[in-house]
């Protein structure tokens, strides 16, 4: 693996957008900073999660909450939160705020070396401005909450992962899996990864059996072993192998949405249900004295519900919502709306016009004003399916590109399953700004063909005698 070295101009155009986005950035925490309290600001229910131990290492009661280790939650993004915390003092909470804007800015440096790599010059640039700015991607990035530390690992992993299958080094392949799996480590979404990895390297073409079977081996064996200390850690305290305990909220979310959808209420009452149930069934402590226990149960009555309805379960993995722009997020930084409103019971409900009118009041001319900071993604869809469609079109040649699709785009898509919250997009951006730069490439040079393919023939009909003396 060597990654490009591109030429100065080159160069100073990828640093622009960078220089751009941090701006951009600067200026979307601004009313943030200026609030009573910026730790609530920033924050969303899944924020304390990741808040707790962060402020818990650095006083030296470890990865806990209060007094108590903690499982809840991958131990990643906490790690970063409390470096930084020991760096600025536990109230500094602007310096992860600004800090991961760094992040989420310089992940467009591995998306620009994989499309440039691919591609050319032009794709890298377009893609890397596809990424930084990406309506979705700027709104989350100020937020307490792992999905753009996560965006960069994918992005890493991604350009990683695309070099061992153009050239077939195995140092490419590990490179990948240890960036996978501490990926996992930071959004256990992550943990699954390994196997859509190990079906594309079973698949490459001209690549011996038996280098194939000892990548797959060892690649299994190194994620593992990454993972199996944490998890080991995790089993010591009581919760079972696991990388955290909230994978139990799959009951009480992805279940209740699953019922929602069978019996046609209100997806905020079934979760409502869901938990009353809950803390009657774990109040029995005799019969479920830690937090493998209660994580099990819950699990095996979201296995029932997806037993008694498997077509409508799967059916909920499906949903383009999933692709809607994180407007709502970027509003509420910008202080023009507020957080927690039900939206997302309105989306499953009625629909997306029925929760945009919801979520702004009925006063959609926000959302009119801010039509602008679209374009980008109206760009990146464009170029995205300009690109897949000359693939299948040459599904014989890259076969191989679109097991790739699959890899890093729908995996992240499909495995959150109804909750469609515009940031679960953030891992998949880096495959489809890649593509969607390609894309924009591609059709830029279509259209240049034409235009001269058009000037030739108002030329040749202006000066008929040229064509003859031809």
């Amino acid at each position: 693996m060597s990654l490009p070295k591109p030429q100065s101009r080159q160069y100073g155009w990828l640093c622009l957008i960078l220089l751009l986005g941090i701006l951009l950035h600067c200026a979307i925490v601004l009313p943030g900073f200026r609030s009573e309290d910026v730790c609530a600001f920033f924050s969303r229910p899944d924020s304390s999660g990741y808040l707790a131990p962060a402020q818990s290492l650095p006083v030296g009661r470890g990865y806990a909450d209060g007094m108590a280790p903690t499982m809840e939650r991958a131990p990643g993004y906490p790690l970063l939160l409390s470096f930084l915390f020991t760096l600025g003092g536990l109230n500094a909470y602007w310096l992860p705020v600004l800090f991961s804007g760094l992040i989420g800015v310089s992940s467009a440096i591995p998306v620009y070396w994989a499309a440039r790599k691919r591609f050319g010059i032009r794709a890298g640039l377009l893609a890397a401005a596809l990424y930084t700015f990406h309506l979705t991607a700027v709104a989350n990035r100020p937020m307490f909450l792992s999905d753009t530390l996560f965006g960069l690992t994918v992005a890493w992993q991604l350009f990683f992962f695309w070099d061992f299958c153009d050239h077939r080094k195995m140092r490419d392949f590990y490179c990948a899996v240890v960036i996978a799996a501490l990926g996992a480590l930071i959004r256990p979404i992550n943990s699954a990864w390994i196997w859509p990895a190990l079906f594309i390297v079973m698949v490459l073409p001209s690549f011996p059996w038996r280098q194939k079977l000892l990548l797959m081996s060892t690649g299994a064996l190194l994620f593992g072993a990454i993972l199996f200390p944490w998890m080991a850690r995790n089993a010591s305290l009581g919760g079972g192998y696991c990388i955290d305990t909230n994978t139990g909220a799959m009951y009480h979310q992805n279940g209740a949405m699953l019922l929602a959808a069978v019996r046609g209420t209100s997806y905020e009452a079934e979760k409502q249900t869901i938990l009353e149930e809950l803390e009657k069934e774990f109040s029995d402590i005799r019969k479920y004295p830690d937090a493998a226990s209660r994580t099990a149960y819950r699990l095996e009555r979201f296995r029932e519900l997806i037993r008694r309805y498997p077509l409508i379960w799967i059916s909920q993995h499906f949903r383009p919502h999933i692709l809607l722009p994180d407007l709502s997020t970027f509003c509420e930084n910008m202080g023009l709306t507020s957080a927690n409103r039900g939206t997302l019971d309105v989306l499953q409900r009625h629909g997306v016009l029925a929760a945009v009118n919801h979520y702004f009041d009925g006063r959609l001319w926000i959302p009119g004003l801010l039509i602008p900071l679209l374009l980008p993604i109206a760009f990146l869809t464009v170029g995205v399916i300009r690109k897949l469609w000359f693939w299948l079109k040459n599904l014989r040649y890259h076969y191989v590109e679109l097991f790739l699709v699959l890899a890093f785009v729908e995996y992240y898509f499909f495995l959150p399953g109804p909750i469609t919250v515009p940031r679960y997009q953030i891992p998949a951006l880096a495959m489809l700004s890649v593509l969607g730069g390609s894309g924009l490439l591609m059709l830029y040079r279509t259209w240049s063909h034409w235009r001269q393919r058009s000037e030739k023939k108002r030329q040749t009909a202006l000066n008929p005698d040229c064509k003859n003396a031809e």
